[in-house]
């Protein structure tokens, strides 16, 4: 009794044909086989399992259920106690693996996080040294754009005054270059034409007043001749008066 007590002894059927479980277990076993149905005994939910002892020979060898069966019974709770532990250490260990790629995850947020901001940083402080760059550059082409232009006017104005010995200064070959050049070219040929106009005037002048001076002289030796021709008419006149006869031939030749 004290093993049955403990479970260590099996029931017999035989003597408990007004429990539940046995109602459950003959007809579980009417066809042979095994399985398993929870009942409701003493205010407890158990567990019990019936299986058939086949017997092949003698008087239970025609039987389904052959020389009988076995059962076993328990506790729900404890008989799914190991299984139920196994379950919760499993339930742990997924929990805890769980917690691990939370937190994981949550450390590679914050580091993706830190790495996007970086480059974010990175990109904003690029972005802003290449404006100030290309305003440096838009700056310093147009002061430089400036100067040349204005180096331009200034030679316009000089040459617009007959300065053309001015020659505006060229650094490059660019558009502004070439214009440049052909100012100072423009104005090489310009005082090369000048000068040369000059020399021509000043020989055209020297010529004048050297033909001038020859008129001036040749008119002046006219007018001696003929004021010496008046002179000497006179005197002949005088002398036909005075001598009319022998004179008038000669009056008359001259």
């Amino acid at each position: 009794m004290s093993r049955l007590k403990k479970g260590e002894l099996g029931l017999d059927c035989r003597y408990l044909n007004f429990a539940p479980q046995c109602q459950g277990w003959m007809q579980l076993t009417e066809n042979s086989g095994l399985g398993s149905f929870i009942i409701f005994w003493s205010n407890v939910w158990k567990l019990t399992t019936a299986a058939t002892i086949p017997y092949y020979t003698g008087q239970y060898a025609s039987t389904p259920r052959g020389f009988g069966f076995v059962t076993i019974g328990a506790n729900v709770d404890e008989f799914h106690k190991a299984a139920n532990e196994t379950k919760q250490n499993l339930d742990n260990v997924v929990q805890s693996k769980l917690k691990e790629i939370d937190t994981m995850m949550h450390l590679a947020e914050v580091e993706t996080s830190k790495h996007v901001k970086g480059v974010v940083d990175e990109l904003t402080y690029s972005t802003l040294l290449l404006i100030f760059f290309m305003i440096f550059i838009a700056i310093w082409l147009s002061d430089h754009l400036r100067k040349r232009l204005d180096a331009l006017l200034k030679g316009s104005s000089e040459f617009a005054k007959n300065n053309l010995t001015y020659q505006i200064e060229t650094k490059s070959n660019d558009e502004i270059g070439k214009l440049a050049h052909a100012f100072n070219q423009m104005a090489r040929s310009l005082k090369g034409y000048m000068d040369t106009t000059m020399t021509l005037n000043a020989s055209l002048e020297k010529k004048v007043q050297e033909r001038t001076a020859e008129l001036s002289n040749l008119n002046k030796t006219i007018q001696e001749q003929l004021d010496i021709k008046e002179e000497h008419e006179e005197k002949l006149e005088i002398f036909a008066k005075i001598f009319p006869t022998p004179l008038k031939p000669l009056l008359l030749q001259i």
